[in-house]
């Protein structure tokens, strides 16, 4: 089956979105909607990932007044809206991946044009799909593979080769009936038993789908390079030696990389001064909040960024880099560093190695004697 699935990811040149759930966290926001307007959840749950005809039927056959429902849940959703349209965790990651190589794109989606192209004007996303496709359009929507194979037509591919990336259950059933490879990424409903059957393959994220396609990527080998640095720390577990060995062995493993290293935090005013690294001569100091160091570092999380140039206030000590990654170092629960790599390849950094430098800080924190970053400026 791995080796099927492999194959068949190799001819992949197409790739077809759903939009609500799967692209953008709206899904919630449709379903707070409906049940405001005095929908049913069960009832409301059917509506996922159909046509706009099919939910006016529905509503009709339960008693409903579809206008008026209609009405009802279009004004909340549209006062929610207004506060801007949020973009699923990782939608950045493939749509600059898929970009970068190539790959055909659409959106197929139950929502009308007019809305899918006020959602990509919004969030920035629009010079990344070559067509928008509706199921106002069709007179079948999902589950029927209507959508995806006129979607299809309209790129000129073949269905064989198109990826189908969808969060609804209706959404899997279409992409399978139409002979598409179909990913599903959940959103407010688990697979059952049906869906994981249909669907070719169920991740967790969107930033999961490049590990996925990227068949030939031979991935750095985390597990064994958060042993190394757990032998050094062992060895020595001064923080200075055992992040500059860090930095060097990140360096060296992982392909396609300018720049790898650390910033420690200034407790005197939360800045952050250059530690050891590899690579070209870099910012000695970063303001706390300022670029994506410092903004990881104020908000203590994780940032994986597919494109620096999109990125607020982006600091561009290398010119070359184009994506990023920068995972804060945590000593007593406070974050006292950062770890900071620069790829000159956007969306370089997917899923596998967020979760694999994750183990490396884990790592660092659990080994190293970090309490020296507390005094070294």
């Amino acid at each position: 089956m791995a080796e099927n699935i492999s194959e068949r990811l190799k001819n992949i040149d197409t790739v077809i979105f759903d939009m609500d759930g799967t692209l953008y966290d709206t899904e919630s926001i449709y379903r707070d909607g409906w049940l405001s307007a005095g929908v049913p959840l069960e009832l409301y749950l059917t509506f996922i990932g159909t046509s706009s005809t099919y939910i006016h039927e529905t509503l009709t056959e339960h008693g409903f007044n579809p206008e008026q429902v209609v009405a009802d849940k279009t004004a909340y959703t549209a006062n929610e809206l207004a506060k801007g349209i949020p973009l699923k965790d990782g939608a950045q990651t493939i749509l600059v991946w898929l970009k970068e190589r190539g790959f055909k794109t659409a959106i197929a989606t139950s929502s009308s044009i007019a809305t899918a192209e006020r959602y990509l004007a919004e969030s920035g996303m629009a010079e990344y799909f070559d067509r928008i496709v509706s199921g106002n359009r069709l007179e079948r929507g999902k589950p029927h593979p209507d959508i995806f194979l006129m979607a299809a037509k309209e790129l000129g591919s073949q269905p064989e080769k198109c990826m189908v990336i969808e969060d609804s259950f209706n959404g899997v059933r279409a992409g399978h009936a139409a002979g598409m490879f179909t990913v599903m990424i959940p959103d407010l409903i688990e697979p059952d038993e049906e869906i994981r059957g249909l669907a070719d393959v169920v991740l967790t994220t969107l930033a999961a789908v490049p590990d996925l396609m990227d068949t030939d990527k031979a991935p750095a080998d985390y597990e064994m390079l958060a042993q190394q640095v757990r032998s050094l720390a062992e060895s020595e577990p001064h923080w200075l030696p055992v992040m500059a060995n860090t930095a060097a062995a990140l360096f060296e493993a992982m392909d396609n990389i300018n720049w790898a290293g650390f910033y420690i935090a200034d407790e005197k005013d939360g800045s952050l001064m250059l530690g050891p690294f590899q690579g070209k001569t870099a910012c000695i100091r970063i303001a706390r909040g300022k670029g994506v160091c410092g903004t990881a570092l104020l908000k203590d999380e994780v940032l994986v960024v597919p494109d620096v140039h999109r990125f607020p206030g982006h600091i561009a000590c290398d010119s070359a880099s184009r994506s990023e990654i920068v995972l804060p170092v945590h000593f007593n629960g406070r974050p006292v560093a950062v770890l900071d790599i620069d790829s000159p390849v956007s969306a370089r950094f997917t899923q596998r190695d967020r979760e694999g430098l994750e183990r490396i800080v884990r790592v660092l924190e659990e080994s190293a004697d970090l309490s020296g970053c507390l005094t070294v400026v």
